[in-house]
């Protein structure tokens, strides 16, 4: 089995890392141009800093470490597992304890 812990949207690294991007932006001298791609980049890169451990995981026969670096690399190379990861972390209720039964 293959998993790997993430951050949710509500979490401070999530919130830090999406403004931080987007002060990046806003403060550039340089006129702001939104492409899909830098669309896609400032997911993955955000992707990573929430990234927290993974487990199970191959690349190419290898078990690369756990780091910021490796996290994006990771889901660059596979869309499939960044929208899995997005999605993940856009959904709240996967952060919540279920409620208790009576």
């Amino acid at each position: 089995p293959v998993t790997i812990t993430l951050r949710g949207r509500d979490s401070d690294v999530f919130q830090r890392s999406v403004r931080s991007r987007a002060d990046s932006k806003m403060q550039s001298t340089q006129r702001l141009v939104l492409t899909a791609a830098s669309l896609e980049e400032d997911s993955i890169e955000t992707l990573a800093d929430c990234t927290v451990s993974w487990d199970g995981i191959m690349v190419d026969g290898e078990c690369p470490e756990c780091n910021r670096e490796n996290a994006a690399k990771l889901y660059s190379r596979f869309p499939w597992l960044r929208e899995q990861a997005d999605t993940f972390v856009a959904t709240r209720s996967n952060f919540l304890k279920p409620a208790q039964k009576n």
